[in-house]
């Protein structure tokens, strides 16, 4: 008897861990989460009923992550991703929820746009970089972010290393989960742009970036002449690279549309001045 009900614990502990028979990933939310991966071309993560699901992605040069979360016991979605700045220490929050000041060393932050500041709180170390990195564009990518794919409340913070996106969002839809999840893209994006001061723009292509020795990644030489970058990752390829693949290569990017770069011209010295006459007088 003893080693029948031993029996049912360990297979009850082995359901538990993996997920199986009980509705767990790939039925309901687990579902949702590898339609994302499919859409981002990431990795799913099954998490069973002691875990949670979960998406990964790569885009551009940063790890993206997303799965279910709370707060105060309410569902959230959020999402994490790799921030190249460990020295960042910025929050946001819809006015009205719950948000950790930190009022030892953060403080608010205003830029002048009293309708975005009527509905959230921004909190940082330094108001010079809080200010520069709500732009216009991440402001607009904010306000997108709040509203879709509906209106629920918001909590963005980039800590250590790390972007979070969060929001009281249980998609009931894959459509809403792949929604926030293409909006935290674009938010991510237009926030990296901020960090690009005293970079020439490139017409509509709106960005630039520095590249030295660049390696196509689809025949992995040197560009050498006839460099083309993506529009949405800024990864490097040849032109002629490039139009055989149809898209960037890097994982889970897709762009199909590229930018090319600037080329630095030297600046023209001026001429020296003329040694003084020794015969003047």
């Amino acid at each position: 008897m003893e080693c029948f009900v031993l029996l049912l614990l360990f297979l009850f502990l082995v359901v538990m861990t993996t997920g199986a028979g009980f509705g767990a990933a790939p039925h309901g939310q687990g579902r949702a989460y590898e339609r994302l991966t499919q859409r981002f071309g990431g990795v799913f993560e099954r998490g069973g009923l002691l875990g949670r699901c979960s998406t990964r992605f790569r885009h551009g040069e940063a790890w993206f992550c997303v799965s279910p979360g709370s707060r105060n016991s309410q569902p959230t979605t959020q999402l994490q991703a790799e921030w190249p700045d460990m020295q960042t220490d910025w929050q946001l929050a819809t006015r009205g929820a719950d948000v950790p000041t930190n009022a030892y060393h953060q403080r608010e932050c205003l830029t002048g746009d009293d309708d975005f500041h009527r509905r959230f709180l921004v909190l940082g170390c330094s108001v010079e970089e809080s200010q520069r990195l709500l732009s216009d564009g991440v402001r607009w990518q904010i306000n997108r972010l709040a509203c879709s794919p509906r209106l629920t409340r918001l909590w963005i913070s980039i800590r250590h290393g790390q972007l979070t996106v969060e929001k009281s969002l249980t998609p009931r839809r894959v459509d809403d989960l792949e929604e926030f999840t293409q909006l935290c893209v674009e938010f991510y994006d237009q926030a990296l742009l901020t960090r690009s001061e005293g970079i020439e723009f490139l017409g509509e292509a709106d960005q630039a970036v520095p590249v030295e020795e660049p390696v196509c990644p689809i025949c992995c030489e040197k560009i050498v002449h006839d460099m083309v970058y993506c529009r949405r990752c800024y990864t490097p390829h040849h032109l002629d690279c490039w139009q055989y693949n149809g898209l960037c290569t890097t994982f889970g990017c897709r762009e199909t549309r590229y930018c090319i770069p600037t080329v630095g011209q030297p600046v023209p010295q001026p001429p020296a001045a003329a040694p003084p006459d020794a015969s003047a007088p």
